[in-house]
């Protein structure tokens, strides 16, 4: 069965974006922290990568291993120096 991740509007209580393709119990949910994209883990060892803007799969891996945490680097800082 389908696992989808709902996004919902606390405020109005509706759903406002369905993520899909998770197909086992969700064990992992994670935005980024500039949150541009959402990953989350199934008990299936399946790891799905959401871009947040347009809401596609940007990653999708069935692992060998099972993920107990998810994590995200700060995002990189502009090596450009000024003047």
């Amino acid at each position: 069965p389908e696992a989808p991740v709902i996004l919902w509007d606390f405020n109005s209580r509706k759903p406002m974006q369905i993520f899909r393709g998770l197909r086992d119990e969700i064990t992992n949910l994670s935005f980024s922290g500039d949150d541009k994209f959402l990953a989350a883990t199934a008990s299936n060892n399946n790891l799905i990568i959401w871009n947040c803007q347009d809401y596609t799969i940007v990653h999708n891996k069935l692992l060998e291993v099972q993920i107990n945490l998810i994590t995200w680097c700060p995002p990189r800082r502009s090596s450009t120096k000024h003047s």
